[in-house]
């Protein structure tokens, strides 16, 4: 069929997928549909592009933009209603509740479908593994509209993980299930040379994709990730040949040039520290002094992550007894202590500095009162978004986990970050950071 060949045209690899779901789109449609597999694999794509070439009435919603459960229900009856042309302020359209919202979807039905003659409405869910956070009885309701509506709806669940992860104590009927493999080789390529722009040479661009590809596909075979790569490098591959330094047919030095930066790339990857466009925007500025500008070095992080870096490299360089004495408000004062005659110091006794000894490990509960005590302006409150900053700070490796086991109510932890990053953070901040260290440098 044209329908289907333009489609296999579109989306290289999902042949089979196309078939299945074309025939149960064409067909009698299950009662629910569960579309699986790994990231990047075209599901989302090709779901609703089956969908639109068969001239269905559907709507997809994005589950993690639904924050709650009315959320979730007003993006349904309103994609629906986008479709059918109701107006959005329609008295019948109510979703406080599930019974609002199956009565909703009778009454837009009822009065739209034979018009259209639309056989199924199909709501299609991506991302649904968020379903799993909304209270238990919604993912039964969404698998058993079939049974609550008068007219037949398909909900179409589209996931990264497996069916079992839904399955629950309270039962959910078994939907129909379609997985979605990861791409082979030579499809990726064929999906990755869709992007060569008419102006750019075409065997060149497959090629470098090649070598992007086998550089790469060890610890990435994220498609969108490969695509990304190849059209922000392949401009830097193209240069020694439009300044005439070398020909198409010198494939070896053409990649002895490109080497050094895929290097680069390949410690850096899925950071997305420079876009395409910023990249093509300073293409022209690459020089010797390019990398004064690693943005890996100048540690872009949030605002309130900077200052929990500078707070972590405290707690791991101040002894602990020192706290009281460097990070209160008010004036601590010292106890004399009686002269001890019997204590000899050798003179030979040289003090290492603790920079050179390394970081020592520092508790939470320490780390977020330093943090307080260096914050200027209004503190935030100790919620999981601060315990949050710290598990940002430790997934980007500035931070590690010390403790055994991973003790949950009181971690150990220890900075990773060097002296001189920690100095450019804290004068971005304003923060003396000689006032608060034990040993200034």
């Amino acid at each position: 069929m044209e329908k289907d060949e333009d489609l296999y045209e579109r989306f290289p690899g999902r042949e089979k997928e196309i078939d299945i779901l074309a025939c149960i789109v064409s067909g009698l449609p299950p009662p629910s549909l569960f579309v699986y597999g790994c990231a990047t694999t075209g599901k989302s794509t090709v779901v609703p592009a089956v969908l639109q070439e068969y001239d269905c009435l559907y709507t997809t919603v994005r589950c993690i933009e639904a924050y709650d459960v009315r959320s979730l229900l007003r993006k349904i009856l309103f994609g629906l209603a986008s479709a059918l042309n109701v107006p959005e302020n329609a008295e019948f359209l109510k979703y406080d509740s599930v019974n609002e919202f199956v009565q909703s979807l009778n009454k837009m039905l009822g009065d739209k479908q034979a018009q259209h003659a639309y056989e199924t409405a199909y709501i299609v869910l991506d991302e649904a593994e968020r379903l799993r956070e909304y209270p238990p009885s919604i993912l039964p309701v969404m698998l058993r509209l079939f049974e609550l509506v008068d007219h037949h709806v398909c909900p179409v669940l589209i996931s990264n993980l497996t069916w079992e992860k839904f399955r629950s104590n309270t039962g959910v009927p078994e939907p129909l299930t379609v997985l979605f493999p990861p791409y082979e080789k030579d499809t990726i390529l064929r999906i990755i040379q869709k992007d060569c722009r008419p102006n750019e040479d075409r065997q060149l661009f497959s090629q470098f994709a090649r070598i992007v590809y086998d550089v790469f596909s060890g610890p990435c075979r994220d498609l969108n990730e490969l695509r990304h790569l190849v059209s922000l490098l392949f401009p830097l591959y193209m240069e020694p040949i439009e300044l005439g330094k070398l020909s198409k047919t010198d494939f070896k030095e053409l990649y002895r040039c490109v080497l050094p930066e895929l290097k680069k790339q390949l410690g850096r990857i899925y950071l997305r520290e420079v876009s395409t466009s910023e990249w093509e925007q300073h293409a022209g500025d690459r020089t010797e002094k390019a990398p004064k500008a690693h943005k890996t070095q100048e540690l872009e992080l949030p605002f309130l992550s900077k200052y929990m870096l500078v707070a972590a490299y405290l707690a791991s360089y101040n002894p602990e007894s020192t706290d009281a004495r460097i990070f209160s408000k008010h004036k601590i004062q010292k106890k004399r202590k009686a002269p001890n005659k019997k204590k000899k110091v050798s003179k030979a006794a040289v003090k290492v500095p603790q920079r050179l000894l390394g970081p020592r490990a520092f508790s939470m509960e320490r780390l977020l009162a330093i943090f307080y005590s260096i914050f200027d302006g209004e503190k935030p409150k100790a919620s999981a978004e601060l315990y949050a900053l710290v598990a940002s700070l430790v997934t980007l490796q500035l931070l590690t986990y010390t403790s055994k086991n991973l003790n949950l109510d009181s971690p150990m932890l220890k900075c990773l970050c060097s002296f001189e990053a920690v100095q450019r953070i804290s004068l971005a901040l304003d923060i003396d950071l000689g006032k608060f260290l034990y040993e200034v440098t």
